[in-house]
């Protein structure tokens, strides 16, 4: 019979929900720490984890680390409060789903019965940037351990979710974050820090940190007829769909660019505009759209869907031209052959008195 391992520290919700999945065809294992979980693993491997994120002995993403060291592929379900903020941010991942407390029990055992109907063994295992994610979207203090196939060894910290320190055998700071975020990796762990943290040799927002290692990962990794093979056929799928940037109607008109097309009919209605008001009104709205378009191009472009990147990107500049970030991304795509260049505003002609 299949087994299903809940991590939970508050009792009363752990009581409740190894209840709701109880009607399942399977055992039902409880643990309140992350010690008690990791018991529970070297007794039997469960088929599905089911865990809270904020545990009082560490962190849940320990659990995954943990996972990997037995080299088990076992889906892990988190429930937690503390990503509300953040879920539709999360990488979709096949072995990891996040939801957010309170969850229904329907909906709890409905996530656990499709992942006991069995695991693709196919899908990669959780990598360096899913680890990082989860850390600095739940502002959690772990140490993301990291070997590589030939047994050489790095290290991530993260600072209540901040990315902190790297360090490997060529060196510290962002070089060795680069290696180690975007190399081959043969087996990653992730443990909780405790205590004061160390030296910092990295800063900035991680977002940024993640984008820019990607990009510059990336533009490394291209070479010869690999590479013009490669934007070839992304070039000319991206001229295939002929799309005009930016829309008009702001982010309604975009995602509506996005979204697969309807077949066109006569009643078909045009993009929604915004709606108008006061200054300041429209001034939150632009900055909100801004905010949403840029944070989906970052997505895009870390799973290097670059057509997609340069398209949003596109979108971001218009609501807000003076951006320097985000005028730097569509120079580097523009160079990569997936946007054009961002304009640059026209200077006022000098006139003589």
């Amino acid at each position: 019979m299949p087994r299903v391992l809940i991590l939970e520290d508050e009792t009363v919700l752990r009581a409740s929900m190894a209840r709701g999945l109880a009607k399942l065809p399977a055992e039902v294992d409880e643990a309140g720490t992350l010690a008690e979980a990791i018991a529970a693993l070297d007794r039997a491997l469960p088929d599905v984890i089911v865990s809270d994120l904020d545990l009082p002995d560490g962190s849940g993403i320990e659990l995954i680390g943990e996972l990997g060291r037995r080299k088990a592929r076992v889906p892990v379900v988190f429930v937690s409060a503390y990503l509300r903020a953040f879920r539709a941010q999360i990488p979709p991942h096949a072995d990891v789903e996040v939801r957010e407390k309170p969850i229904a029990l329907e909906e709890l055992r409905a996530l656990v019965r499709e992942r006991i109907g069995g695991r693709d063994e196919s899908v990669a295992p959780f990598a360096v940037v899913d680890y990082l994610q989860l850390a600095c979207l739940g502002k959690h203090s772990v140490a993301i351990d990291v070997a590589s196939r030939d047994r050489r060894r790095g290290r991530i910290e993260v600072v209540r979710g901040d990315i902190w320190h790297a360090v490997d055998e060529h060196g510290t700071g962002p070089p060795a974050f680069k290696r180690l975020a975007f190399g081959t990796a043969a087996e990653v762990t992730c443990r909780t820090l405790h205590g004061a943290p160390g030296p910092r040799t990295i800063e900035g927002k991680w977002e940024a940190l993640l984008m820019d290692s990607a990009r510059e990962h990336d533009e490394e990794s291209y070479s010869g007829a690999a590479q013009d093979a490669e934007l070839d056929l992304a070039i000319h799928e991206f001229e295939d769909e002929q799309i005009a940037w930016p829309p008009a109607g702001g982010l309604v008109a975009a995602e509506a660019a996005l979204a697969p097309r309807p077949a066109p009919t006569s009643s078909t209605p045009g993009p929604t505009p915004l709606a108008t008001g006061s200054e300041a009104s429209v001034a939150r709205v632009v900055a909100d759209e801004f905010t949403v378009t840029r944070d989906r191009a970052v997505d895009a472009l870390l799973v290097r869907d670059y057509a997609t990147a340069a398209q949003l990107f596109a979108v971001a500049h218009a609501l807000r031209p003076e951006d320097g970030a985000v005028a730097a991304n569509l120079e580097r795509l523009a160079a990569l052959g997936f946007a054009s260049a961002p304009e640059q505003p026209e200077q006022p002609e000098d006139h003589d008195a």
